[in-house]
């Protein structure tokens, strides 16, 4: 008897230990940057489209995805941005994955999410899952959000206040960073139905975001040169007045600081 007691004490501890190592790694990781991979756990079966979700607190808030077949080529490689409340702050990221016709039933896959080391390109916070590739499991699919985005429009102005721009809604995945998708929703110009009703753009052809982050209330926007180009002072307000419209219809952005390639000196000249 005194054995059989003896024994369960020694499994209690074993199963308390266990609990609180978890705990306390749990603690650890969030402690500073880092990936953790909430979806899909290792050992389930995925289907052509799967949600790959987490945490993570790394450079510029983007995480890398990859997946890797058995023999491990790479079927599937892109990337989704964690919407991380300031810098250095862990923020929830979800992403809509879609494997090729190239993968068979019964396959076995390997999901990594990471990032890459910003001095190097090293791969690092790596997470990896094993899983299995079914036809027949159900799609899932990302959540929809709406976002508004600011162009000018002629009928809805008289054309005295270069700042003056008006909102219009796109739908997107939630499954991507929104401050990131609104703005290359802006670049992308109003739609044939919208410029029909006046809306119209004053940011140029070729326009490129370069990075996007969000710092004590503060939204960092760099985009290439093609922001410096063409266009006098009133168009140069305008592009100004598109983009600060469009980040700060979120609650982390109290204001906008503008880049070109890096530089805030001397841009955006007429």
């Amino acid at each position: 008897m005194k054995k059989i007691i003896t024994a369960l004490l020694v499994i209690l501890v074993i199963i308390i230990g266990a609990v609180l190592l978890t705990s306390n790694s749990s603690k650890v990781e969030k402690d500073g940057p880092g990936i953790i991979m909430n979806s899909p756990s290792s050992g389930s079966t995925v289907g052509k489209t799967f949600i790959v979700s987490g945490e993570a607190n790394v450079f510029e808030a983007n995480v890398s995805i990859a997946v890797e077949n058995s023999e491990g080529d790479t079927v599937y490689e892109g990337s989704t941005t964690a919407d991380m409340p300031d810098v250095g702050e862990w923020g929830p990221f979800e992403a809509q994955v879609t494997l090729p016709d190239t993968v068979n039933d019964g396959d076995n896959l390997t999901v990594r999410t990471f990032d890459r080391s910003a001095r190097d390109g090293s791969v690092q916070y790596e997470n990896e899952v094993e899983v299995t590739f079914s036809s027949e499991k159900e799609p899932e699919e990302a959540q929809e959000k709406t976002v508004t985005i600011y162009f000018g429009n002629s009928e809805l102005s008289d054309g005295t206040d270069c700042s003056e721009v008006f909102g219009v809604e796109r739908t997107i995945s939630d499954t991507q960073a929104v401050g990131t998708v609104a703005i290359n929703e802006l670049i992308e110009g109003p739609v044939p139905s919208e410029e029909e009703t006046g809306y119209f753009t004053s940011l140029p052809e070729g326009l490129q975001l370069n990075s996007l982050s969000v710092e004590n209330g503060v939204a960092y926007a760099d985009f290439n040169e093609v922001l410096n180009q063409g266009g006098g002072s009133c168009m140069m307000t305008g592009r100004t007045a598109q983009i600060e419209e469009t980040l700060k219809q979120f609650s982390t952005v109290e204001s906008v600081e503008i880049t070109v390639n890096g530089e805030s000196e001397a841009i955006m000249q007429p």
